[in-house]
């Protein structure tokens, strides 16, 4: 778990301290290539930077009358200790932008999980929901899950 949170969150703060599969990365830049997409591969690589374990899956979306859109929503990791990520990328001019959401669940209550994160403030409680942020600008929502708790992530980025 601790390395599923840990993909996680060096993912979306875009800071990794290790590799993941160059096969996995090497992929969903593929996938993007495959539908016409290019000119976004630093920023694909980056959101997959740390895509690891035993499995990937990509689904890749194209809007046919916007060239510079593309949505990735795909998923990682090994029983027990996998992420679900959508991300969508906008090319603009050289640049590319991203928002990203991902999603893991962790067998953790939500309030030991927020603990664990400690890089992140307390922001509100909405509904269910547990709003935290960190200082990067990644927002943690927290919803409680049966024993366990789902951690949401959404990170909005320029590359």
């Amino acid at each position: 778990m601790k390395r599923k949170t840990s993909v996680l969150l060096l993912t979306l703060l875009s800071a990794s301290s290790f590799a993941g599969a160059p096969d996995f990365i090497n992929f969903a830049v593929n996938q993007a290539h495959k539908h016409g997409f290019k000119g976004c591969d630093s920023a694909i690589k980056k959101v997959y930077e740390n895509a690891g374990g035993t499995d990937i899956r990509v689904n890749v979306t194209v809007d046919n009358s916007n060239p510079n859109f593309l949505s990735m929503v795909s998923s990682w990791g090994s029983k027990g200790d996998s992420v679900l990520n959508k991300t969508t990328f906008i090319k603009e001019g050289k640049k590319c932008h991203y928002d990203l959401t991902g999603v893991l669940h962790t067998t953790k209550s939500c309030l030991a999980y927020a603990k664990e994160n400690s890089n992140f403030d307390y922001t509100a409680e909405t509904g269910d929901y547990i709003w935290m942020e960190n200082k990067g600008g990644v927002l943690m929502l927290l919803h409680p899950a049966g024993s366990g708790c789902v951690a949401t992530y959404s990170y909005d980025q320029k590359s």
